[in-house]
């Protein structure tokens, strides 16, 4: 086990049936102690599999899951320490509060003088102190969630895990209890991995994020460096919106400079950001955030981009606005407090910030561009 290291997860592999898809083709990661590690990915993408595999409630077809240095795979789910909390909070619905919170700690005999203490405890840290006579029916779903938290939490374990803890809730909700799960998981110092399909909960709740699509990690980093830096278009595509222009290389190494197409337009060169030094002539596609373009009514520079508003959405903090360049349209997003964007006007973009993703190899599996473990017939590399 290396210094700091909490939880490890070595080549995981999952096949439903003989003949079926492969839900992992080879995953693994190292989460230090005190992390919060998120899994993101579209449905079907591997990340629930992956935790229920960490639970003990998925047997894998090969892989190691280790915590603290041992393999935790051979022991059963109620032996591993590791209590979940689930989206649709599997609360006894007969019991109270106090009693749900505090029924894991009965069952080890833990005496109900501590008992009634470390739930007290739990029900202040998540707020819920005044309501811990209450059935499961009297709350509210993000009550309710809050209570699952404080059920996984009163245990004192070092490991907790989240399956999508926030699906259930409507918007304003979500807002709310993300801070309030990251401020928890925080002040008890826990580590923890959070499952999501939602961009803005991942970011806000965890330290770093595992991206997955079909059954593999094509990115793990903390949540700026994914957005800004993306690894391949599928991340970029999944983690927020962009504007993607075709490119090549024309100045290499560690200060590149591409050519971008812009339909319409023609040939514009631009200084980019790369995660690796290219070679001149290497093709792949330049991308720049939406909030990474500028509007201004004369052209700053040559590279600016002659267009025409064609939408401009109000948002409260933001304006978005939609401008036709050539026969494109660019996203652009504004501070609504002092820049104007108004329908028919004519203006000039400039691309700030642009980043140079290369493109993918012939033959890689969607969102991985890197190569993987060969995988044979049966499952084993």
């Amino acid at each position: 086990m290396r210094a700091g290291e909490h939880i490890r997860v070595v080549d995981l592999r999952k096949r439903y049936g003989r003949t079926g898809p492969w839900a992992l083709r080879s995953v693994g990661f190292t989460i230090p102690r005190g992390e919060v590690f998120g899994l993101m990915g579209p449905s079907g993408c591997g990340k629930s599999t992956t935790l229920g595999i960490i639970a003990g409630f998925v047997t894998p077809d090969a892989g190691q899951v280790l915590v603290d240095g041992r393999d935790i795979l051979p022991v059963p789910p109620h032996k591993r320490g590791l209590p979940m909390v689930f989206q649709d909070y599997a609360l006894f619905p007969h019991l109270r509060v106090h009693d749900n919170v505090g029924f894991a700690l009965k069952l080890r005999g833990t005496p109900a003088s501590t008992v009634a203490s470390r739930v007290g405890e739990m029900l202040r840290m998540v707020g819920l102190e005044h309501k811990s006579d209450r059935l499961p029916e009297q709350l509210s779903g993000g009550e309710q969630q809050r209570v699952a938290l404080a059920r996984a939490l009163a245990i004192g374990p070092e490991v907790v895990l989240l399956d999508e803890p926030l699906s259930n809730l409507d918007a304003k909700l979500r807002q709310q209890l993300r801070r309030d799960i990251r401020d928890v998981l925080q002040r008890t110092g826990v580590t923890a991995v959070f499952v999501t399909h939602d961009q803005a909960e991942a970011f806000a709740v965890c330290d770093r994020v595992g991206v997955m699509f079909d059954g593999t990690i094509a990115q793990m980093a903390p949540p700026p460096e994914l957005y800004r830096r993306p690894a391949s278009m599928d991340v970029a595509r999944f983690v927020g919106e962009s504007n993607v222009f075709p490119a090549v290389v024309v100045e290499g190494g560690a200060a590149p400079v591409v050519d971008i197409e812009v339909a319409g337009h023609g040939t514009v060169r631009l200084p980019v950001a790369a995660a690796d030094a290219p070679a001149v002539g290497q093709r792949g596609s330049v991308l720049v955030r939406p909030e990474s373009v500028g509007l201004a009514d004369a052209p700053a520079d040559g590279t600016a981009l002659p267009g025409r508003v064609e939408r401009a959405e109000f948002l409260g903090p933001v304006l978005q606005a939609t401008v036709a360049v050539g026969d494109r349209t660019l996203l652009v997003t504004l501070s609504s407090w002092g820049d104007r964007a108004v329908r028919g006007d004519q203006t000039w973009l400039s691309l700030g910030d642009a980043f140079f993703v290369p493109e993918a190899p012939a033959g890689a599996h969607p969102g991985q561009e890197r190569e993987r473990v060969p995988l044979d017939a049966g499952g084993a590399a």
